[in-house]
Order: C-alpha cells, then sequence, then structure tokens
C-alpha cells in the first residue's frame, strides 16, 4: 500500500525535500562566486608580484649602471696608468711612486694603488699600512689570485667586491692587466 499524505515519513520528506531544494542553487552560485572571487584574486596577486619583480629589476639595473660608473670614475686613474706602462713598456718606481701620490690625492675612492709585474707586487703606493703586502706572490694568494688571472683572460679591468685583504679589512679591487708591446704582439 501506498504511503497516504497523512503519512508522518511522508509529511517530513515533503516538508524537508523543499527547504533543500529552495537553497541549494543559492548554494551552487555562492561556492562557485567564492571559488570566482579567490581565482581573481589569486590572479591579481600574481600580477602584483610580476609588477614587483620589473619594478625591483629595473631598479636593480639602475643601480648597477650607477655603481659601473662610479666606479670608472673612481678607477679610472688606475686605467690611465695601466696604459701609461703599456705605452712605456716599463714603469720606472720613482714614476710609480710620483703618479700613486697624484692619484691618491685626486680620488677619495682610492686608498693604494700596486703594481705588480709577474704577478709579484714589486710597488705599492702608500706603503704605510700595505707593507705586507710588499713582494708576495699573488700565486701565493689564492683568494687574490682569482681575480689577476680572471683580469688577464679577460684582456680587461675586473672589478671585485668585498675582498679581505691581508692588511686585515674587507675591500674592493680593480685588477688591471697590461700587456706590453712585442714583436709576437701584446704581452702581459
Amino acid at each position: 500500500m501506498a504511503p497516504g499524505p497523512d503519512d508522518p515519513l511522508d509529511q517530513l520528506w515533503q516538508e524537508r525535500w523543499p527547504r533543500w531544494l529552495h537553497f541549494w542553487p543559492a548554494a551552487v552560485v555562492g561556492g562557485l562566486g567564492l571559488a570566482l572571487v579567490l581565482g581573481l584574486a589569486q590572479i591579481r596577486e600574481d600580477q602584483l608580484v610580476h609588477e614587483q619583480l620589473v619594478r625591483t629589476q629595473k631598479v636593480l639595473a639602475s643601480l648597477s649602471t650607477r655603481a659601473e660608473v662610479i666606479a670608472l670614475a673612481a678607477f679610472g686613474p688606475a686605467l690611465s696608468m695601466a696604459a701609461l706602462v703599456e705605452v712605456d713598456g716599463d714603469l720606472h718606481p720613482t714614476r710609480f711612486e710620483a703618479m700613486a701620490h697624484k692619484l691618491l690625492a685626486a680620488d677619495v675612492h682610492l686608498r693604494s694603488i700596486t703594481a705588480a709585474p709577474d704577478h709579484v707586487v714589486r710597488m705599492v703606493y702608500s706603503l704605510a699600512d700595505n707593507e705586507i703586502i710588499k713582494d708576495r706572490d699573488y700565486g701565493e694568494l689564492p683568494a687574490q689570485y682569482a681575480s689577476v688571472a680572471a683580469a688577464r683572460l679577460r684582456g680587461g679591468p675586473v672589478l671585485v667586491a668585498p675582498v679581505r685583504l691581508l692588511q686585515e679589512f674587507d675591500g674592493i679591487l680593480l685588477r688591471v692587466p697590461a700587456f706590453l708591446p712585442s714583436a709576437e704582439g701584446p704581452r702581459y
């Protein structure tokens, strides 16, 4: 026998089913709306992160360019000294000291200048606070020799920082190789 309208289970079913039936579309739409909002928020967050990354890369590129310009301006005298060695073919200690004195007096960024023919520091200016490096072979100083070798292989200046120096402080080094003219071609 089929349940009638007076059956308590049927009444319970009729009462519950229509309520649930009325709310399920709203629940589905609400769930989809929430998923859409969360998805759009994630997309926007990704866009903001990308925009920030692009801005950061532009700032870093600008700072890198500025640092390079400042470094070249600060270390320009060292480049001119290397060019003079290449033109003259040698650097006499008296001339080195006179040039280094003039360069250090004119540039607040330079602290000392060395000349190391055959990778041995033969000349240092100023000698005060730099005695420890005089007559040292860069081959015995692996941390510094790497930059010397890099400049030689590159055939041009190499800026290295920070470097722990023998003088017990960190410094910025500009390695400028000098290539002397010879019948076989430029000689390091």
